[in-house]
């Protein structure tokens, strides 16, 4: 309803006008610059509706995460970050399914989290040669892919990293410091995720903070790597 009124909005102006002058048209000699508005007006409708009902429909070479009536599904366990993260923004939380109990069917649309059957197949290669807190993100049209491995360093969970990343690369949800004023949760209603496929490997080795306290969003985190040391030693060598 607010889409079709915003359109009227923006077309009935310019169709006016065109009504108008098409009148004095057709009564006989007008203006030069009455004929180019004239067009110009009948351009700018056509432009908007075309423009408006290519936006409507769904967008192709995206994933539906949340589109109208379709809606996706994690597949592999509980999301520990993303879908609290959904909600907040869309008001929709997404059902969680473990892989075994999931058996795909057409108009759904799947995102495997975690160390599933289905991302060692897809992306056998890329694991290979995984980092210990790396992971890995894959959209198609029919069905996305977040992978890392369980925690192997005392630096977090990778896979709270990874549906950080995911929230923060596709929708915009960000921290920029802990506590609720650092916060950043657009509010939205579609959200259609483009295809392509990342894989992130941490650029350092290993790096820490001395003195960190307190707690901060798994999308803060991503970008200041904070919070623990990949190895355990003692400043005094």
């Amino acid at each position: 309803m607010a889409r079709m009124s915003r359109l009227r909005a923006v077309i009935l102006p310019p169709t006016l006008i065109y009504v108008k002058n098409a009148k004095r048209l057709r009564a006989g000699s007008v203006p030069f610059r009455v004929i180019l508005l004239n067009a110009a007006c009948a351009l700018i409708a056509l432009l908007v509706i075309v423009t408006s009902t290519r936006a409507a429909g769904p967008i192709e070479n995206t994933f539906p995460l949340i589109d109208g009536e379709r809606q996706a599904v994690f597949v592999g366990g509980k999301s520990p970050f993303l879908n609290r993260a959904i909600e907040r923004c869309t008001g929709r939380k997404l059902t969680e399914i473990r892989e075994a109990n999931f058996h795909p069917a057409a108009g759904q649309f799947p995102i495997y989290i975690g160390e599933t059957e289905k991302a060692r197949a897809v992306l056998a290669e890329e694991i290979k040669t995984l980092d210990d807190e790396g992971y890995i993100l894959q959209v198609t049209p029919e069905f996305a892919v977040i992978y890392a491995a369980a925690a192997r360093t005392n630096s977090g969970n990778p896979l709270v990293w990874a549906e950080g990343d995911f929230a923060r690369r596709f929708m915009a949800v960000d921290h920029y410091f802990h506590g609720s004023l650092g916060e950043v949760y657009p509010k939205t209603d579609r959200v259609l995720i483009p295809c392509g496929k990342w894989v992130e490997n941490p650029p350092f080795k290993s790096r820490a903070w001395s003195g960190y306290a307190g707690s901060a969003g798994p999308t803060w985190r991503v970008r200041a790597s904070g919070g623990a040391a990949r190895f355990a030693f003692h400043h005094n060598f």
